[in-house]
């Protein structure tokens, strides 16, 4: 309707124009009538002369009129002119036409199957032709239009006739109608959207509007000057059309940088974009500062899932004093301060309380004061002598100026550039000023130094602390201390960021079995109440809290296990809340045992080597005392440690934040009224109730980025069994030199022996101890061995106390060797043995005279005393039988023998074979053999034939299980996962008459589990079977028709107890107690693994009492219980083999049965101390 309105408006325009036209030439010919009658007149007469053309005559004579002859002349040349040109182009023409037709004829060639018919090519031979036929055709149609458009109507139906009007395009075919239809509804649903947005003034409608304009009228229509029709079919504006094709232009050229209209039409009185710049440069370098911490970042979300960040910069006055100042210094500029604050950038934020920055380090802090104020003085000396120009602009260009160039591919400086050894650079680089060597003229600059409080100390001295004070002095003063700071400020530098980077690509790479442990002290905790009375106010209780952020491997406990392929690390926080306010190494050993004990009992992890990272404090973690802890860690914890110490002033981190946080929870919940914490105790019981686990976001990206996984408490009374052991005994050291400058500890093995360097190193050689081969060791050091020396103290380490029993103990046993006898030998590095059989060709212990090298290629020097003879190889691994090897000769020192054995039994192949029988003589206890030393592989005894009513096998079930077993026993080393898988299900469900049957297939389990985590959880691919499996189905393949179990056992006849400790291990029978101390081979491992070692001893020591008894071993490790108990555990290997060792063992010598149980550690007090207190006598 609007745009039939539009064009009548239009069309009464024009027609009201030219009346108006009309009328005015009509008045003109009424006021001129006269003259203009005569003008026509005349023109008609001289039209006619022209026209009239004159007889040639031979009378007419040349001498004519001279104008008229020229103007014929002109007349005809002009003609002549005409003719040729109209002549020229025809010949154009034609040879265009002729062109044309060649390249249409040579189409036609190429296509001879489809020729196409071309607009050209003549269907008559000539115009005339066709003018005929269609002169002939008109006369024969009727006169009447409606019967002549039913006889035209009726030919263009003809399949042929309209085929061949398709393609001369007088009628459209079926797929342009539709596509015409097509066209038309598009353009209405265009026409209708435009519409609903033209009636709308939002914002978003007018930028959708001018992107629907832009998208849809492009050079197209403009081109083809269709601007006036398409402007009528959508309703549009012509000139709104051609709004929208420029518009396209700019975009498609990139002149616009979208298609959505982002700008308006600004106001004449808008400031203009420079103006806005230069008061967004005054908001950021002149009305505000940076804070300076890289973690302060301001986040603005500009866009879905975009945003932008900038450092946080925080007013030096309020708002309203920025204002003022900048309307004097531009003047010029009219802006209110509406306006003006309305332009703060969107990182400029108001000073607060939470913006004070503490615990800086003074070298960062101090050089930034000094260099300020330096370059201010080098700003003013410039403007006043501009002929000058040294450019100095940060910190780090003054501190790259004094270095030599990075070397290529390096992200730092040569260490000998750092360290300030290097000849080519130097503070001698940095270039001064004439007036900066000044020492006239005075200027005021500050400095940290030591100021006197007014106080005395205990000693009478006076007190002094640091303080930022004011300098008056002499330019050259100033830059001679800033070049004193530049000395050490790039070795400062390079360790702050290097320890942190260690940190760094140690948890990114962090092994299986290793622990990460940041250790800190938080500021103690006053534990105030809500309603204070007076006196509570000048006497609160503070409780102490030692800080640990832990990150570990997921074990097989958690939701997922962490693996080598597949590593998951979990992020721990460990707090130690105690009533004791000392904050000591004792303190700190303590919290390693409580972190220790943790990892090891709780969550059952085998840890090899733990990593710490703490702060340089010399009372807590730096020390003389602590460096002592640390070399006996092997024998506290059970496992190595490493401590790396950030550099001075730079261990502010997570830990630190963690303690903050806690304590803050705990304030408000005081001042909430939702507890009353008055002690540790009460804050470690709030804290655990309320806080271990972290808050949950309702923001999915939020929590998915916390990887936080639990708070855990302990607490730690002033007093009692579970204090802090202060004073204790060899733990106390003597001083060690350039203790300060050591930055990492690496502890062995051996006490009072550790390994330090001045910078951590965790590249992938010394990651694994692989120090010889550090990938860095342009920038690390050698580690150098310090021996630590105890105090005078009539205590004496574990290490000193077994180095003389040692070696005579051994000799003791080599003298009971003669020859024939039959011995174990020690195999602590062979896999595949777990010792081996010697019989002795000599005499003894022998002395040789002379340099001998065995059969076995081991070299033994002259002097020495030795044992000759000959090895026994195994034979089978199933039944235990052996063969001597009698065609080489060994030797081996006295001192790798562990037993005198009886001579082997020879049996038959028929019947199973044992290698070593109960005829294994052990020594007696007054030889002084140390129990730990009789570990080894005990061979099962013949079973006897039991009862026919004793649970067994059928015939088919074994003749199944048998055929099952071969298929994977004729080719173990590429069988599929599922058959393996099922084979396992057969054994287990015949274990109920399979009396030891547990014992022999967890090793075929550990197997199959390793194959299908590899082969992501298919079934249907290939695996390996190990030797030890292959040995567990050969076992099974051998015993599964003589194999029978109990219906019941017996009663209980005999209780044994056992205990270990970190030193050693204890057991108790009836009023019989005996012990033993750890081997350093032995007390590496796990406390699970000494609590099954420690059962195993004792029933070793104890065996002759329980032939053809059951046994019962009361243990106070519930894992241990669980292990015995189910014969077995397939999450370990080397726990596996240790329990099949003792059931071994017990059915080797006739034990009925044996079965563990639990008892409480303090029920447990004969055992336990028998594993902390030795005797000469390892049976009392």
């Amino acid at each position: 309707m609007e745009r039939e309105n539009k064009a009548e408006l239009m069309r009464r325009w024009r027609e009201e124009k030219k009346e108006k036209k009309k009328a005015i030439k009509k008045a003109h010919y009424e006021k001129n009538r006269k003259e203009l009658i005569q003008k026509a007149v005349g023109r008609k007469q001289q039209k006619a002369t022209a026209s009239k053309t004159r007889a040639q005559s031979r009378k007419i004579t040349k001498d004519g009129n001279g104008k008229s002859t020229a103007r014929v002349r002109k007349f005809r040349q002009n003609k002549a002119e005409e003719v040729e040109k109209k002549r020229a182009q025809s010949r154009e023409r034609s040879k265009k036409y002729r062109d044309k037709k060649k390249a249409a004829e040579m189409v036609v060639e190429t296509d001879e199957t489809y020729p196409v018919e071309t607009p050209d090519m003549a269907v008559f031979k000539s115009r005339m032709a066709k003018k005929r036929a269609v002169d002939k055709t008109r006369k024969v149609l009727p006169a009447t239009p409606n019967k002549k458009l039913e006889v035209v109507e009726k030919l263009v139906r003809s399949p042929q006739t309209r085929k061949a009007l398709e393609k001369k395009g007088l009628i459209k075919s079926p797929e342009e109608e539709k596509e015409m239809e097509a066209l038309r509804a598009i353009t209405t649903d265009l026409t209708s959207g435009i519409k609903h947005l033209k009636r709308n003034n939002k914002n978003e409608s007018r930028s959708a509007f001018g992107a629907i304009k832009s998208l849809a009228f492009g050079e197209t229509v403009k081109e083809k000057r269709l601007t006036s029709t398409v402007s009528k079919l959508v309703s549009l504006d012509r000139r709104s059309v051609s709004r929208g094709i420029k518009r396209r232009c700019e975009v498609l050229k990139g002149d616009e940088p979208s298609w959505l209209l982002t700008k308006r039409k600004p106001r004449v009185d808008a400031l203009s974009e420079e103006v806005k710049n230069s008061v967004c440069l005054y908001w950021t370098f002149e009305a505000s500062r940076p804070t300076g911490d890289k973690k302060d970042i301001i986040r603005k979300r500009i866009g879905p899932k975009l945003y932008i960040e900038h450092p946080k910069h925080v007013l030096e006055q309020t708002q309203s004093e920025v204002y003022f100042n900048f309307r004097a210094a531009n003047p010029d500029v009219k802006i209110s301060q509406r306006k003006f604050e309305g332009l703060k950038p969107y990182f400029v934020k108001g000073a607060k309380e939470r913006d004070r920055r503490s615990c800086l380090c003074r070298k960062h802090e101090e050089a930034r004061i000094v260099f300020n104020e330096c370059l201010k003085f080098r700003k003013s000396a410039l403007n006043e002598n501009p002929t000058l120009d040294i450019p100095l602009v940060s910190l780090n260009e003054a501190v790259e100026m004094s270095l030599c160039p990075k070397p290529e591919g390096s992200d730092f400086h040569r260490l000998c550039c750092i360290n300030r050894s290097c000849e080519e650079c130097g503070t001698h680089l940095f270039k001064l000023l004439p007036e900066e060597q000044s020492e006239e003229g005075t200027t005021k600059w500050k400095r940290f130094d030591y100021v006197l409080t007014g106080k005395v100390t205990a000693s009478g001295e006076p007190q002094k602390k640091i303080a930022l004070v004011q300098k008056e002095t002499c330019p050259k003063e100033l830059f001679q201390y800033f070049i004193k700071l530049l000395e050490d400020y790039p070795y400062h530098q390079f360790m702050a960021i290097w320890q942190r980077k260690q940190l760094d690509e140690l948890l990114e790479t962090l092994p299986l079995g290793h622990v990460v442990c940041i250790h800190d002290y938080s500021e103690s905790y006053s534990c105030r109440g809500q309603n204070e009375i007076q006196s509570q106010y000048f006497d609160v209780n503070k409780a102490s809290l030692h800080i640990t952020v832990l990150f570990r491997h997921a074990p097989a406990c958690d939701e997922k296990e962490s693996t080598a392929e597949e590593p998951i690390i979990i992020k721990e926080h460990i707090f130690v809340i105690s009533d004791d306010p000392g904050q000591d190494f004792d303190s700190v050993h303590h919290a390693q045992l409580l972190v220790a004990k943790y990892l090891t009992d709780d969550l059952q992890l085998n840890i090899t080597k733990l990593h710490e990272f703490t702060d340089g404090c010399a009372a807590q973690y730096k020390s003389r005392h602590c460096i002592g802890d640390l070399s006996c860690s092997l024998a506290d914890f059970g496992f190595t440690i490493q401590r790396n110490f950030f550099e001075t002033s730079h261990a502010k981190g997570e830990q630190d934040a963690a303690g903050s946080h806690v304590k803050q929870q705990a304030s408000l919940a005081v001042v909430r009224g939702t507890a009353s914490i008055t002690n540790a105790k009460d804050l470690c019981d709030h804290l655990t109730s309320h806080f271990s686990k972290p808050a949950q976001s309702s923001f999915p990206s939020r929590s998915k980025s916390v990887s936080l996984n639990r708070r855990i408490f302990f607490y730690v009374p002033s007093q009692g069994p579970d204090a802090i052991l202060r004073n204790r005994e060899g733990r106390k050291f003597e001083t060690v030199k350039g203790i300060r400058k050591l930055h990492s500890i690496v502890t062995t093995p051996e006490q009072c022996k550790v390994l330090v360097r001045k910078r951590s190193c965790y590249c992938g050689e010394c990651l694994f101890d692989n120090f010889d081969d550090c990938q860095n060791k342009e920038l690390v050091d050698d580690l150098q061995e310090i021996i630590l020396q105890r105090e005078a103290s009539a205590a004496t380490t574990r290490a000193q106390s077994e180095t003389p029993v040692a070696e005579p103990v051994h000799l003791h046993v080599a003298d009971l060797v003669g020859k024939d006898s039959i011995i174990t030998i020690a195999a602590d590095e062979d896999d595949s043995y777990d010792y081996y059989l010697l019989k002795v060709t000599s005499e003894g212990p022998v002395i040789l005279r002379e340099d001998v090298t065995d059969d076995y290629g081991c070299a033994f020097p002259a002097g020495s005393s030795v044992l000759k003879g000959h090895f026994f190889i195994r034979d089978n691994l199933i039944d235990m039988t052996y063969k001597l090897d009698q065609k080489k000769v060994a030797v081996v020192f006295p001192g790798t023998v562990r037993y005198v054995c009886s001579e082997l039994i020879e049996r038959g192949r028929d019947i199973r074979t044992s290698a070593l029988q109960d005829t294994l003589v052990k020594i007696k206890t007054n030889s002084g053999l140390d129990p730990l030393q009789e570990k080894v592989h005990k061979d099962l005894e013949d079973l006897t034939t039991q009862a026919r009513n004793f649970p067994s096998l059928t015939r088919d079930k074994i003749t199944k299980i048998k055929t099952h077993l071969v298929c994977l026993l004729n080719n173990p080393f590429s069988v599929n996962i599922w058959g393996v898988a099922k084979v396992i299900r057969h054994l287990i469900s015949r274990l109920p008459g399979i009396k030891y049957g547990a014992l022999y297939y967890r090793n075929l389990e550990m197997d199959n589990v390793a194959a299908l985590k590899l082969a992501k959880g298919s079934f249907e691919e290939k695996m390996c079977i190990s030797h030890k499996g292959i040995s567990e189905l050969h076992w099974w393949l051998c015993n599964l028709e003589s194999s029978f179990n109990t219906i019941c056992c017996p009663p209980v006849e005999v209780t044994l107890y056992s205990d270990v400790s970190l030193q050693g291990w204890g057991a108790v029978m009836n009023d019989t107690s005996t012990g033993g101390m750890w081997l350093p081979t032995e007390s590496r491992h796990h406390i699970n693994y000494l609590e099954l070692l420690a059962a195993f001893f004792a029933l070793q020591c104890f065996h002759s009492s329980f032939s053809g008894k059951h046994v019962k071993i009361m243990v106070d490790n519930t894992s241990a219980v669980s292990q015995i108990n189910n014969m077995g555990t397939y999450h370990s290997e080397e726990y596996n083999s240790l329990v099949v060792q003792i059931w071994e063992f017990c059915i080797s010598h006739n034990i009925c049965w044996l079965i563990a149980a639990h008892i409480p550690g303090s029920s447990n007090e004969i055992a336990d101390g028998e594993s902390r207190h030795f005797h000469s006598q390892d049976t009392e």
